[in-house]
């Protein structure tokens, strides 16, 4: 799971982004809404990467194979 507050242009917190499983989500003013569904593990590494700027190395992703968190469905 990760959490990433989102600023306005004054720098005040409005909402968050939510990673969560295989779905990214937005709360703001108190509503939720889904934003992305990652089928493959690969798409979800993706969404670290856009929604909250994480990069995951090739080894780490390597390591992430057959854990029963694993999104199958992708080839390292």
């Amino acid at each position: 799971m990760c959490v990433k507050v989102l600023l306005n242009d004054e720098q005040q917190p409005i909402g968050q982004v939510i990673l969560h499983n295989a779905e990214s989500r937005t709360k703001i003013d108190g509503k939720l809404e889904l934003v992305e569904v990652f089928k493959k593990e690969e798409d979800r590494v993706a969404g670290l990467q856009k929604w909250f700027g994480i990069r995951i190395s090739e080894q780490d992703k390597k390591e992430i194979v057959d854990l029963p968190t694993e999104l199958r469905g992708w080839n390292v």
